[in-house]
């Protein structure tokens, strides 16, 4: 049965174990904000804080962030009130209501093709909570890459960075026995990158060299 929020003990914070940069289904992924933002072109970060505490109505649909909007929604469906977000003021947490639920990132603009933020999870009071895993599923076109992120704090930051569109990005939390927590997101950051030519539109350029190259040494030979 679902759990919804209410008031527990607040838990001492943990430490972070998160992947260095690595390469996985057309996904460039980065712990590091500096990192992530010299790889990306245009980062407009959704912080949130104009979202009130507590209920807001979900799925949230074209939320702009600078040049780029996003939807979000919860599964299941669950509480009709929405989301629940948490934190304190003026730092407000986008986070879920009952306990489990899934928040799922989608309906980016076309142009997106970065996806980073601050991955935690929060107790039923929406305080911190540390002894927690989150799993992060993003999916682009060639594939689906999965990254868990174990004792994460508030700052635990995660990138993913996309050779294709990303169709969606889906955080959860693994929930600790006789425990309720929450997966809370803050700090959502979208960005473009440079160009990058499709693969078969880099073959047909390399063939044309090629056939240059032939056309000119013949016309050489016959001279």
């Amino acid at each position: 049965m679902p759990k919804f929020r209410f008031v527990s003990v607040l838990l001492c914070s943990g430490a972070i174990i998160a992947a260095p940069k690595s390469v996985h289904a057309q996904f460039t992924t980065y712990t590091d904000l500096t990192t992530y933002l010299a790889a990306v072109l245009n980062p407009a970060t959704d912080t949130f804080d104009d979202l009130p505490l507590g209920f807001f109505p979900t799925p949230i649909l074209n939320r702009p962030v600078g040049p780029y909007q996003y939807s979000a929604s919860l599964s299941p469906a669950g509480n009709p009130d929405g989301c629940y977000n948490v934190g304190t003021l003026p730092d407000v947490w986008l986070s879920t209501v009952e306990n489990p639920q899934v928040i799922t990132f989608s309906g980016f603009s076309p142009s997106v093709r970065g996806f980073a933020a601050n991955f935690f999870g929060t107790d039923p009071n929406g305080d911190f909570f540390a002894d927690v895993s989150i799993i992060l599923t993003a999916t682009n076109v060639g594939g689906t890459v999965t990254h868990t992120l174990v004792n994460p704090t508030t700052s635990t930051f995660y990138a993913f960075v996309s050779a294709s569109a990303i169709t969606s990005v889906t955080v959860e939390v693994q929930q600790v026995v006789n425990e309720f927590n929450f997966p809370t997101v803050n700090n959502l950051t979208l960005a473009t990158v440079t160009a990058v030519p499709e693969s078969n539109t880099i073959a047909l350029v390399a063939a044309g060299l090629v056939a240059m190259a032939v056309f000119a040494r013949r016309r050489r030979v016959n001279k």
